[in-house]
């Protein structure tokens, strides 16, 4: 088995603007972390 060089997740955006943008943000990060890779942010900067 290969191992991922990415992970994707998608911002739901209503009436103009992002739905649940941190359950988003920390779904994201634990996808990254869960593959070993790095998210590019903290949780105390996606906020």
């Amino acid at each position: 088995m290969t191992e991922p060089d990415a992970t994707y997740d998608v911002v739901t955006v209503w009436d103009g603007a992002f739905f649940r943008l941190d359950a988003h943000l920390e779904r994201f990060r634990q996808s990254c972390l869960r593959w070993g890779l790095d998210p590019g942010f903290t949780d105390q900067s996606a906020g």
